[in-house]
Parts: structure tokens; sequence; C-alpha cells
């Protein structure tokens, strides 16, 4: 049909927002049950990247936001429900990562270029999976109940900067 393998993935622009270097991006609800990371993994994560001295922002719809104040921790930035698509792509091409289970927003992240970790729980990783500087993770018996903070923050040290790799896919246990 004419695409030419460099022209597989078209890549968004957007003026990144100007966040401090090492800020991470949690998408911590998401508009299907089934689609939602648990909230005690989001909320293990978001400490955890803390403790490394990472700022963390929380992102979604407006559907979203109740999930994203119940993870957050004080020093956390909430914009779930306050941005506009373009406000969006902005932020997530500021961010030095992203997180989230298979949604809209793991898409234009990798769109835009950000290294992330996007988990597929009911929908297939071999289908929907981008390649880097995306690290994708598939749930356990696809079910996102079953993974946890640690799979999430060991997928992320894993993302790769490198925007040639092949799509990576490390299955949580």
């Amino acid at each position: 049909i004419g695409i030419t393998p460099p022209d597989r993935y078209p890549h968004l622009v957007a003026e990144p927002a100007p966040f401090p270097e090492g800020t991470v991006g949690v998408q911590a609800g998401a508009r299907y049950a089934a689609k939602r990371l648990p909230e005690s993994a989001v909320r293990q994560l978001i400490l955890e990247l803390e403790a490394q001295g990472r700022h963390v922002v929380l992102l979604g719809g407006g559907e979203e936001r109740e999930a994203c104040v119940s993870v957050a921790t004080s020093s956390c930035t909430i914009l779930a429900g306050e941005c506009s698509i373009s406000q969006t792509l902005a932020t997530l091409a500021g961010l030095s990562g992203f997180i989230s289970a298979d949604t809209g927003l793991g898409h234009l992240a990798f769109g835009v270029r950000t290294p992330s970790v996007v988990v597929f729980g009911p929908t297939p990783l071999v289908k929907w999976a981008h390649g880097a500087p995306q690290v994708a993770l598939q749930a356990p018996m696809g079910d996102l109940s079953r993974v946890t903070g640690e799979d999430l923050l060991s997928a992320f040290s894993s993302c790769s900067a490198s925007l040639d790799s092949p799509p990576v896919a490390a299955p949580t246990p």
C-alpha cells in the first residue's frame, strides 16, 4: 500500500511542556474497568518514582480524575480532565517517561516518542504494541488486577531511549 518501513509508525509533533528533568506521567484510571491498572500498584509506583527524586504528573480524562486523586501524593501534579488534546500531546512530549494501561494516552505517548510502559490486559500485546521507546507488558492471564507496582517499575527501568529497536515484550510473572 505504499508504506515503507521507516514510515510504518508516523510520529506526532508537539511542542513539549516544560517539566523538570525526570518527570514521569502516569495514567491512574481508564474509561473501562478492564483497562484500569490496580490502584495499589499505581500508588506503589508513584511512591517509588518519588523516592528516586522524580516528579509525577497524573493524566487522563475527566472521568479518571477521581482515580488520580485517590493515588496522588501531595507532590503529584494532577492534570486529569484539565487538558485539551493539544495540551495533552504537549504534556506527553515534555515527560521523561509515561506509564499506563493500553489506552489512547499510551498510544499518543508513543506518537510523540516519549519512552513509555503500556500494560495490555484484555487486549493482545502482539496486535497493539508499538516498538521502542515503548515497553509493552502483557498482564498475566489478560487480567490487569494481577499487575504489581514492582512490575511497572521494573518495566519502566528497562525503557529504551533507542528509537530504532524492535518492539519489546516483557511479560509479567
